[in-house]
C-alpha cells in the first residue's frame, strides 16, 4: 500500500501531543464503527504516522486518538461495567507531571476525549480524570474518590507497575495502558502496535480479578493472555 502523503520520521523523543496534532487534522472520527472497521480505518493511516529512521521492529506508541476510540469500544463489550460504574464511567489517567512522555501522554488522551465524538458508553457519560502519581497508596486513595471504572497508566519510572494493578483489580478497575512493556506487567488491556498495526492485548486474568466480564466477540478480536 503506498503511503497517503509524505512520511514524517518518529524518533525515540516522540511526543504524543505532535502526533495527536496531525491525527486531529486528517479528520478520523469513528462513532458508530465496529472495533473490526476501526482496525481497518487506522491501518490506512498506519505508514505516515508509524514511519521510522531506527529499526523496523521498534513498536511505536499508539496515538491517543486511536486509543480512547479502541478503549471506548472495549469498553462497550464489558457486560459488568455497569455494575461497576456509577452515574458516569470514570477514566482516571495516571500520569507523573515531572516525566515529560508521561505528561505529554496524558495531556494528548485528554484532547482526543475532548475531540471525540464518542462520550458515552453503556449509556453513561465517560469523564476523564487526571491522578498525578505520588505513591500506590495515595493513588488508591485518588481512585476511590473519583470512583474510578479505568485505571490508565501513562508512562511511569520508578513504579511498581505490578502494585498498581493489583491495587486496581482488588478495587473492581479495569486497568489500561499503551506502553507495550506493561502488557508483561499484568495490565488487563494493552493498546500498543506490531509494527505498523494496532494491537490490543487483553489479561484474562487480570481482567477477571477486576469483575470485568469480556464478551466472546471482543476476545475472538484480540490476543488473549490466560
Amino acid at each position: 500500500m503506498r503511503p497517503l502523503g509524505r512520511p514524517r520520521a518518529v524518533t525515540a523523543g516522540h511526543d504524543p501531543a505532535v502526533t495527536e496534532s496531525r491525527l486531529r487534522r486528517s479528520g478520523g472520527h469513528a462513532r458508530r464503527w465496529s472495533l473490526t472497521a476501526l482496525f481497518a480505518w487506522s491501518a490506512l493511516l498506519a505508514p505516515p504516522l508509524y514511519a521510522v529512521t531506527s529499526s523496523p521492529e521498534q513498536d511505536l506508541p499508539l496515538p491517543a486518538s486511536l486509543q480512547y476510540s479502541l478503549l471506548v469500544r472495549i469498553l462497550g463489550f464489558d457486560r459488568k461495567l455497569p455494575a461497576r460504574s456509577g452515574s458516569d464511567v470514570v477514566i482516571a489517567v495516571v500520569y507523573q507531571a515531572g516525566f515529560r512522555a508521561s505528561q505529554s501522554m496524558y495531556q494528548a488522551l485528554e484532547a482526543a476525549a475532548a475531540a471525540s465524538p464518542d462520550t458515552m458508553v453503556h449509556g453513561r457519560r465517560i469523564r476523564i480524570v487526571p491522578v498525578a502519581l505520588g505513591d500506590t497508596a495515595s493513588a488508591a486513595r485518588a481512585l476511590a474518590a473519583h470512583k474510578a471504572s479505568v485505571l490508565y497508566l501513562a508512562p511511569l519510572r520508578g513504579v511498581s507497575v505490578e502494585e498498581l494493578v493489583r491495587e486496581a483489580s482488588a478495587s473492581g478497575i479495569m486497568t489500561v495502558s499503551g506502553v507495550a512493556e506493561y502488557s508483561r506487567r499484568g495490565v488487563a488491556v494493552s493498546l500498543v502496535t506490531r509494527g505498523e498495526r494496532p494491537h490490543i492485548t487483553v489479561d484474562l486474568r487480570t481482567a477477571r480479578a477486576a469483575g470485568i466480564d469480556f464478551s466472546a466477540q471482543l476476545l475472538s478480536l484480540v490476543e488473549v493472555l490466560r
